[in-house]
C-alpha cells in the first residue's frame, strides 16, 4: 500500500495542526454551523481497540494458602476476518460476537487529568470479567482510553495483544444527510489507520466504522465505506467490518416490527462481516427484557450478522446500566443483568462459537456513483490526502510510545463486594480459565455457585423469535472508532 501525498479538494489541515507527542488534526468543515472545526486526535489510541480474549490458562502457580492454581497469562489465538466471517484463528470456528459496552464512569471514565480510564485498574477489571463470564460475554467495546496510562493487566497495550480483534476509525459520524459530506473522510480516516498498522503492528489488526442506525442513509452509508477503488478487496481505504447503533427493538417487539427482517435483507450481501456495535432499547417500562437475544443469535440472522454488543455495562445517567456502581466501590447486578443472563442462558453455545467458517468468497462492489441510492449522498470517491505529518508517523511510527506486554496474573479471585440484584453478597467469585477449544457459555457453574440462567438450548430464528464521534482524522480519534475487547475480544473506540 502506497501513502497519498497529494492534495486534493477535501485536504484542509495546515501546519497548526501538528501538536506535541505525535497528535495531529483535521480540519473538517462543521456541516451544521457551516465552520471549519479542529479534530484532534493521537497515534496511541488507535492502537487501544478492539478484541481481547480472556480467561485462557497458561501456567499454574501456587498461591497464599499453598493451593495451586491456574494463572492467566496470555490470550486466545487472534480473530481473524475471512469473507463475511469473524474467525478464530487457531481452531477455524466462525464467532458471533457476544459483547457488552464497556465505560465505567460514563464519559468521566476517561480523565487524563487524573490518570483514570477503563482498562488502567487491573482488580475492577478482574471483577467485571468474572460477572461478565457469567453470561457468556466474550467482549467488550471500550471507547476511550489513556494511552499514557499502563494496561498490561487488563489488556496489552494493545496492538501488541493478541486479543485485540479491531480498531473502529468512526462512530456515528455519518447520522444524517448533511453528516454524510464526512464519508470520504472516513475513508481517509481508515486508510490511514490501516497504512499504520500495517507498517508498524507485529499483525494486522482489523479497522471498521460504527454506524448510526440511520435507515434513510445506513445502507448508502455501508456501501461507500465497503466498495472498492481498486478492483479488489485490497483497497486501503475500505473498512475491513461493518457495524451499526440499533435501538430499533424495545421491549417485547418482533422480528418485523423491529426491522431487524429489513436489517437481515440489507446485509445479506455484504462483503466485509457486519454486527450491532450497540443494543438495547431502554424506552421501556421497568428492566429490559432482552427478547431480541432470540431474533439475533437465531439461524436467519446468524446468516448475515455476526453478533452485537449490548450497551451498556455500568448504570449511568443515561439509564442503560447491567450493573451499578456505589461509592465505596462495591458493585450491584441489576434486574438488565439478570434478564440478560436468562436470555443468553436460553441459546446454544456450542452452536454459536463451534461452527466451522463458510470460506465464502466475497467480490467487494466497485465504487461507482450507481451504488449510493439517495442523491444528497456523496458519490465522489476522491479521499482527503493523508496529511504530511501523518505519513511521517506512520513511515516512522511513534517515539515512545507504551508497548503492551503480557503479564501472569497472580489471583483470579475477585476482592471487591459483590452484591446480587437483591443486596445479598455474590461469595467466591473468581474468573474461571477456559481450556483452548471449551466454550464459555453463560450455563457454566462457578463464580459465586451456579449460573441462575436458563439451561436450554434453544438457539432462537431469526423469524420466529418473539425476540432488537467523531472518527480519528488521519491516524486515531480520541472520540472516534470503537474497539471490540473482552473475554472473548476488545472493541475499542478511536
Amino acid at each position: 500500500m502506497q501513502l497519498d501525498k497529494s492534495s486534493n479538494e477535501f485536504q484542509e489541515n495546515d501546519a497548526s495542526c501538528l501538536s506535541n507527542s505525535g497528535r495531529l488534526c483535521y480540519l473538517l468543515r462543521d456541516h451544521k454551523y457551516g465552520s471549519l472545526t479542529q479534530l484532534s486526535f493521537s497515534l496511541l489510541h488507535v492502537i487501544s481497540s478492539l478484541c481481547t480474549f480472556l480467561f485462557h490458562p497458561r501456567h499454574s502457580f501456587t498461591n497464599e494458602e499453598g493451593e495451586e492454581e491456574r494463572g492467566l497469562a496470555a490470550a486466545l489465538q487472534p480473530i481473524v476476518i475471512e469473507g463475511t466471517d469473524f474467525i478464530n484463528s487457531a481452531t477455524g470456528a466462525r464467532v458471533q460476537i457476544v459483547g457488552v459496552a464497556y465505560q465505567p464512569g460514563g464519559s468521566s471514565g476517561y480523565s487524563p487529568s487524573t490518570g483514570v480510564d477503563p482498562l488502567s485498574d487491573g482488580p475492577t477489571c478482574l471483577r467485571d470479567a468474572a460477572l461478565m463470564q457469567r453470561l457468556g460475554i466474550n467482549a467488550i467495546r471500550v471507547y476511550n482510553v489513556n494511552p499514557d496510562l499502563n494496561h498490561n493487566l487488563v489488556v496489552e497495550a494493545f496492538k501488541e495483544f493478541p486479543n485485540t480483534m479491531a480498531f473502529f476509525a468512526g462512530n456515528e459520524v455519518i447520522d444524517d444527510f448533511e453528516s454524510s459530506v464526512n464519508a470520504p473522510y472516513m475513508r481517509a480516516v481508515t486508510r490511514d489507520l490501516k497504512l499504520y498498522i500495517a507498517a508498524n503492528s507485529p499483525r494486522y489488526i482489523p479497522v471498521g466504522y460504527s454506524a448510526a442506525d440511520v435507515r434513510d442513509i445506513l445502507e448508502d452509508s455501508w456501501n461507500y465505506l465497503q466498495c472498492t477503488t481498486t478492483g479488489d478487496a485490497g483497497d486501503a481505504s475500505r473498512v475491513d467490518l461493518f457495524a451499526l447503533n440499533s435501538y430499533s427493538w424495545c421491549g417485547n417487539a418482533t422480528y418485523r416490527s423491529s426491522g431487524y427482517d429489513i436489517l437481515t435483507s440489507t446485509f445479506a450481501s455484504s462483503s466485509v462481516p457486519v454486527f450491532l456495535s450497540e443494543y438495547g432499547c431502554n424506552e421501556v417500562d421497568g428492566p429490559r427484557p432482552w427478547t431480541e437475544i432470540a431474533a439475533l443469535y437465531g439461524e436467519e440472522m446468524r446468516e448475515t450478522m455476526s453478533g452485537g454488543v449490548v450497551y451498556e455495562w455500568t448504570q449511568e445517567e443515561n439509564n442503560y446500566g447491567l450493573v451499578e456502581l456505589s461509592d465505596n466501590g462495591d458493585i450491584q447486578l441489576m434486574e438488565n443483568y439478570n434478564n440478560l443472563q436468562t436470555q443468553l442462558g436460553l441459546l446454544d453455545f456450542t452452536v454459536l462459537e463451534g461452527q466451522p467458517g463458510r470460506n465464502r468468497p466475497v467480490t467487494p462492489p466497485t465504487c461507482e456513483a450507481s451504488l449510493i441510492q439517495n442523491t444528497t449522498f456523496p458519490t465522489n470517491f476522491t479521499l482527503p490526502a493523508t496529511p504530511a505529518e501523518a505519513v511521517t508517523l506512520i513511515e516512522n511510527s511513534l517515539d515512545g510510545a507504551n508497548q503492551g506486554r503480557l503479564v501472569t496474573l497472580t489471583s483470579l479471585r475477585v476482592e471487591q463486594g459483590v452484591q446480587d440484584a437483591g443486596g445479598a453478597d455474590i461469595v467466591n467469585l473468581a474468573v474461571e480459565p477456559v481450556e483452548d477449544g471449551e466454550v464459555n457459555s453463560p450455563t457454566r457453574t462457578g463464580n459465586g455457585g451456579p449460573s441462575t440462567s436458563g439451561t436450554g438450548t434453544a438457539t432462537g430464528s431469526g423469524a420466529s423469535g418473539s425476540a432488537s464521534e467523531t472518527g480519528a482524522a488521519s491516524l486515531v480519534g480520541v472520540k472516534a472508532g470503537g474497539v471490540v475487547v473482552g473475554i472473548l475480544g476488545l472493541l475499542m473506540n478511536l
